[in-house]
């Protein structure tokens, strides 16, 4: 599902920005 998918790009941008952070 969409929302699905969403979470789980929301989730991996958060590890992201947190590694650059």
């Amino acid at each position: 599902k969409i929302l699905l998918f969403f979470v789980c790009f929301a989730g991996v941008v958060g590890i992201i920005q947190a590694q650059y952070g």
